[in-house]
């Protein structure tokens, strides 16, 4: 056989060794994909009505939180400076709203109608 030609058998057959290399990486590659896809789980409901709870309980446990911060902010005012009760105050004021708005967006109550009520209670208009 000549250089030339067994040369040339030897580049074939190299050639044809990375063909079927990447053909089975390439199957490699679908096969991971199918797998992986497999491998999805769905949500456990249990989760899900767990951190919805979790989520509507938190309003409720921060509303807890602030009145007792009111109590405390009214025993700290007995004491402390007007600045500081004017940037306690407007503080807790802005924490109010936020909750406030928070329990509203989960149906817990509903703010304009409260407020009403409240205002005829006082017999004050508006």
């Amino acid at each position: 056989m000549d250089l030339s030609t067994l040369f040339l058998v030897v580049m074939i057959g190299i050639v044809m060794r990375l063909y079927s290399l990447v053909l089975n990486l390439k199957d490699l590659g679908n096969a991971e994909a199918q797998v992986s896809q497999q491998n999805i789980r769905l949500v456990n409901p249990s989760n899900v009505h767990s951190i919805s709870s979790a989520r509507k309980e938190a309003p409720l446990q921060e509303g807890c939180i602030m009145l007792a911060r009111s109590e405390t902010l009214e025993k700290f005012f007995e004491h402390a400076t007007e600045e500081q009760i004017e940037k306690y105050e407007l503080q807790f004021r802005i924490e109010r709203r936020a909750l406030l708005r928070r329990l509203q967006a989960l149906g817990y109550l509903d703010l304009h109608k409260e407020r009403d009520k409240y205002f005829k209670e006082l017999n004050v208009k508006r």
